[in-house]
């Protein structure tokens, strides 16, 4: 059975670039997000269950940072119906109090 998303997603004003810190490439583009994960959009599907450990550059220098790392399990990966794109839900894992607080930052100054 699907886990039942307890946070509101809030939608980005601006795609944030997230990259697989173990391979350097770019996994996705964040679109939303919230204080317990992310969804990326990405050219192709991501296979749910699988542990990740990412990097979100933010969108300006927060807390004297330019990107956060964390890690992270993908939940879910479905196309697009308006798109050529894959959307995927990854949930953070083990997301520190300095990372949570720039997380909520993030959430306040560039969502909607």
């Amino acid at each position: 059975m699907e886990k039942k998303r307890q946070s509101n997603r809030k939608a980005l004003k601006l795609y944030l670039k997230v990259v697989d810190t173990k391979t350097g490439d770019l996994l996705g583009h964040a679109v939303d997000i919230t204080e317990k994960g992310v969804m990326l959009t990405r050219e192709g599907p991501i296979e749910a269950g699988v542990g990740f450990d990412l990097q979100l550059e933010l969108p300006a220098e927060i807390q004297g940072l330019r990107e956060i790392h964390f890690s992270a399990r993908s939940m879910w990966s479905t196309k697009d119906s308006e798109t050529d794109f894959y959307n995927t839900g990854f949930e953070f894992s083990g997301l520190s109090d300095r990372d949570s607080r720039i997380i909520d930052e993030v959430i306040k100054k560039y969502c909607f």
